[in-house]
């Protein structure tokens, strides 16, 4: 679990001369700060002599008086820019392999140096004897301007968990924006009532392995359903294409699979657009189907105020199965 707030004496990157654009760490040293929860026992170091492309890294060992459940995080705070869209990536893996683990990456807001909020915390991984990458992307909220970063390992006693190749790039998704689900960047909503979750699939794909899944389990709902949430910029005149590849398995056959899109202004208020969007029927997706749709924003009546639109790949229905998402675009078609 991410914790709250983390009170650790932090360097700030910026002394170090980084940019908010682009922040990379290959951990030829250690400058981070560490931290280990209530009963968590242990060090964070460098490890001079290994890493994934070149040696250095940083070594998580969960020491012997580790309690079970307990878990640590190395930190690192970075100048942001407010408004901003960001995609933090960190390699990570387990050099004792038979110990169960398992990591993830969040980060935290501040403001005038003060903890605001909390605006990443990705799904858990499992952490095995390969490296495997923890990652996803943020928004950082008006007034917020430094982010903290929290690596964080979940493993029991006697176990190291090793980390390297950070980095923090900004994401420009004004023109276009690609995911072939490779982490999970994706918000989830569903009805109350609904036996739905959502999971990232490290096995399935369209093209390679890494795709977004909604389950539908026993018991759900005939009409109620979840949905992958995701805004992007638009401009009112601009036309635009969002494009996703999808496939069902287990769903009744009339059970229908949707890419919709709502309107909201610049602070992502809704404008009461109603919902534009496709889609198709469970039946018809047995194997991989590219799904389009193509819009152009209105410049009059509610949507001339648009500035961006929440974007939904959804199902639902009361017969248990799954859907997958993969390889999602979504670009503007129309010139400057």
């Amino acid at each position: 679990m991410i914790m709250k707030k983390c009170f650790v004496p932090l360097m700030l990157a910026a002394s170090f001369g980084i940019t908010a654009a682009e922040v990379k760490d290959g951990f030829d040293k250690f400058t981070w700060g560490q931290w280990y929860s209530k009963g968590g026992k242990g060090i964070c170091r460098f490890n001079a002599k290994e890493g994934l492309t070149a040696p250095g890294s940083a070594d998580m060992v969960f020491a012997a008086a580790h309690k079970k459940g307990a878990n640590a995080m190395i930190l690192k705070k970075l100048p942001v820019e407010p408004g901003k869209t960001y995609r933090v990536k960190c390699m990570v893996r387990s050099k004792t392999p038979d110990q169960k683990s398992a990591a993830n990456i969040g980060v935290q807001a501040f403001k005038n140096g003060k903890f605001h909020s909390t605006i990443l915390a990705s799904a858990k991984i499992p952490v095995e004897k390969d490296w495997t990458m923890v990652a996803g992307e943020f928004s950082v909220p008006n007034g917020i301007d430094q982010i903290q970063i929290l690596a964080a390992g979940y493993a029991d006693a006697g176990t190291t968990l090793q980390f390297d190749d950070f980095s923090m790039s900004e994401v420009d998704m004004t023109a276009e924006y690609k995911d072939t689900f490779d982490y999970d960047a994706w918000g989830f909503w569903k009805s109350p009532g609904t036996k739905v979750t959502k999971n990232l699939d490290r096995k399935e794909g369209n093209k390679a392995p890494g795709a977004a899944q909604i389950v539908v389990a026993e018991g759900n709902p005939k009409n109620k359903g979840g949905s992958l949430t995701k805004h992007f910029p638009v401009k009112p005149g601009k036309e635009y294409t969002f494009v996703v590849f999808v496939r069902s398995q287990g769903l009744s056959p009339e059970t229908t699979i949707g890419m919709s899109i709502q309107g909201q202004d610049a602070k992502k208020r809704f404008l009461g657009t109603g919902v534009q969007g496709t889609k198709i029927k469970a039946e018809d997706c047995r194997e991989w189907k590219r799904m389009v749709f193509t819009f152009q924003i209105p410049d009059s009546g509610k949507w001339k105020n648009a500035g961006f639109v929440l974007m939904t790949l959804g199902t639902g229905g009361s017969t248990p199965g799954c859907v997958w998402f993969d390889d999602f675009e979504f670009f503007c078609n129309s010139e400057e």
